[in-house]
């Protein structure tokens, strides 16, 4: 979930290697602070600072006080200005600065403060760092972004094990209960989730968790961040009850952290609400996306993509409650926000005219299915080709729609084909080629029985 101006420019500082990456719950529209200031000397100015003659001068107070918000992003800005030439002691002050803006802003015991504080510290402890320790943090530095280049070219073996190297060096310069630390744990914690690797996720995230409160408190966004990666890798792994307990916290937490109103809660409230529907709680799930649905209409406006996957995943709460009306009436809407704000090929838009298709085909508006999963078919063999798995998905599903009319001789190739392909790229024991394989079965023995009763089969009009 995207911060205030505050949280961003305080977090962003906190990240002890640059090019760390972060996993949010849902995309929220970044507040922007405008305003640009010329330069006379071929160099870009801070934003309180004129620069003439290649040194930089303070520009006259301004007339009137500066938003606080404001007035942090451009110390933050003034930060990295002197950080970049060298001139530690004026970066120091100006994070002095910060803290105490903040304290002002969000009180002494905030989680922004906190995090401003710590933010000091390591601006401090970077001026006493020897040439020899400057060279290794530069170095650490270096090697995360190779490892962010590495995983973002699909080396993700080599990435990890360059986000390892980073991590030894971290603890080496920082110690093992550094954020920095955290950080870099909690990323190769999330690379790993993403390739399925739990085993070796998890005590990355346990880890990353444990330091991020001590140093940050169980309250902080970071801390909550965390605690949700890790609920939902355990969801992942199907080990619901740990999973539960995680994630309702990260939603009290976030209630108590952003506000009952908040964007942010919402997204945690529509993790919480997706397991419910995993693990079969339809109703509990139903009511939670609703809610999810109203907050995010208003924070983010009725057409951002987050207000679109939450209309779909109501619209799948309620297919499953066997409210097939309502359920086609909130996919129809997801449909047209995620196809208005992602385009039509995007894989949420998809899911979206997949299930609205499945969902007509269960109140037998066959026609209208047909349209809507015929759709998806020619664009998945269009995007990921003829021989591709979601093409042979694609495949099943008008297979079944056919056989749900009777039509079993025109449903029969493609049940054939999608088996064909499911074998080929799979293997035959694969679920997939074997759930093929059944619903082959289940057509031709559909057609025998027809056959032997004499039923001819209906034609499409």
């Amino acid at each position: 979930m995207a911060r205030s101006i505050v949280s961003s420019v305080v977090l962003g500082a906190m990240s002890l290697w640059a090019g760390c990456s972060r996993t949010e719950p849902a995309p929220v529209a970044q507040a922007s602070t405008g305003g640009t200031v010329e330069t006379t000397a071929g160099e870009l100015a801070e934003p309180n600072e004129l620069v003439l003659d290649s040194e930089p001068k303070p520009l006259i107070p301004p007339s009137r006080p500066l938003d606080t918000n404001v007035r942090i992003a451009m110390l933050a800005r003034e930060i990295e200005g002197h950080r970049r030439r060298g001139y530690e002691d004026q970066a120091i002050t100006a994070r002095q600065e910060m803290v105490q803006a903040i304290v002002d802003q969000y009180g002494a015991d905030s989680w922004q403060a906190r995090g401003a504080r710590l933010a000091l510290d390591r601006e401090v402890r970077l001026s006493t760092f020897t040439p020899a320790e400057a060279a290794a943090n530069e170095a650490a530095e270096a090697r995360t972004r190779e490892a962010n280049e590495l995983w973002q070219s699909g080396k993700h073996e080599e990435a990890c094990a360059a986000l390892v190297a980073s991590r030894t060096a971290a603890i080496a310069l920082w110690g093992e209960t550094s954020y920095g630390v955290a950080n870099l744990l909690d990323q190769e914690a999330r690379w790993r989730q993403s390739s399925g690797e739990i085993s070796k996720a998890e005590p990355l995230f346990r880890q990353a968790l444990l330091v991020r409160e001590q140093v940050f408190t169980p309250l902080h966004p970071e801390t909550i961040s965390t605690r949700r990666g890790l609920g939902t890798l355990l969801q992942s792994a199907r080990r619901y009850d740990e999973a539960e307990t995680l994630l309702r916290r990260c939603a009290a937490d976030a209630e108590t952290v952003w506000g009952p109103q908040s964007a942010e809660c919402a997204a945690h409230n529509h993790d919480l609400a997706l397991l419910q529907l995993e693990v079969g709680q339809n109703a509990a799930a139903a009511d939670l996306f609703a809610k999810v649905v109203e907050n995010w209409r208003t924070s983010l406006g009725p057409e951002d993509a987050s207000v679109g996957e939450a209309y779909l995943n109501l619209g799948r709460a309620q297919y499953a409650l066997h409210d097939y009306p309502q359920a086609a009436a909130n996919m129809r809407q997801a449909l047209t926000i995620l196809t208005g704000s992602l385009g039509p090929d995007a894989a949420s838009t998809r899911r979206a005219r997949i299930n609205l298709g499945l969902t007509l085909m269960a109140q037998r508006q066959y026609e209208e299915a047909e349209s809507f999963l015929r759709a998806d078919l020619s664009g998945a063999a269009q995007h990921f080709g003829k021989n591709h798995p979601e093409t042979a998905e694609g495949l099943l599903r008008v297979a079944i729609l056919y056989g749900n009319q009777g039509r079993y001789r025109e449903a029969l190739p493609y049940a054939e084909r999608a088996a064909e392909v499911h074998c080929s790229t799979s293997g035959a024991e694969h679920p997939l080629t074997r759930n093929a394989d059944s619903i082959v079965g289940m057509i031709r023995g559909k057609l025998q029985s027809a056959a032997q009763a004499g039923v001819a089969e209906p034609v499409k009009q």
